[in-house]
């Protein structure tokens, strides 16, 4: 914007109303003691000057601003136009400077984006590596647990199977007992 007003500024400027009224009255400058070329001129200035004054305040762009204040203090349009294409050149050295930062910082957001999206898939695949592990050890807790009662029913019936087999060995023993007994009788 700042450069579309400095652009305006240097159309007003170098407008050929400017210059044909420059080229008319050349003459009657010459002819009279206050120049109707010095009043055109004045006029340009003033309406350049407001220009950029109004479109500084607008744009709130202090570097207009100080080209409206040089433009002021500063009688020569040739020096005016001078500043003013001066001006242009830093502007469009600023807006190139800021489409390289932009391009730079376009560029960050990218990387950070698929560094980012990497990080989540990681993140996603711990979790529901995570989800899998936490089930298995549900899993194995059961199964555990089932283990337990069926060792638990194990010694149970071994501890019967035990105390029937003793007693049936003490009742066996008594037999024999009574048997070897009976066949010394």
């Amino acid at each position: 914007q700042e450069l579309e007003a400095i652009a305006k500024a240097i159309e007003i400027i170098s407008s050929p109303a400017v210059a044909q009224s420059y080229s008319k009255h050349i003459n009657l400058a010459q002819a009279r003691g206050v120049s109707f070329l010095q009043m055109s001129q004045a006029q340009s200035k003033n309406k350049a000057l407001a220009f950029l004054r109004s479109r500084a305040q607008v744009l709130k762009s202090k570097t207009l601003e100080l080209v409206a204040s040089q433009l002021a203090a500063n009688p020569s349009f040739a020096k005016v136009i001078d500043m003013i294409e001066d001006l242009l050149e830093k502007l469009k050295a600023e807006a190139a400077a800021e489409a390289d930062h932009k391009a730079w910082c376009d560029e960050q957001l990218k990387a950070n984006k698929l560094k980012r999206n990497k990080k989540m898939a990681q993140a996603n695949q711990l979790t529901a590596d995570i989800e899998g592990l936490t089930a298995s050890i549900a899993e194995m807790g059961e199964r555990i647990e089932v283990l337990l009662k069926e060792q638990k029913q194990l010694t149970e019936a071994m501890a019967e199977a035990t105390a029937l087999r003793e007693k049936e060995h003490a009742e066996n023993t008594k037999a024999i007992a009574d048997a070897t007994a009976g066949m010394d009788a």
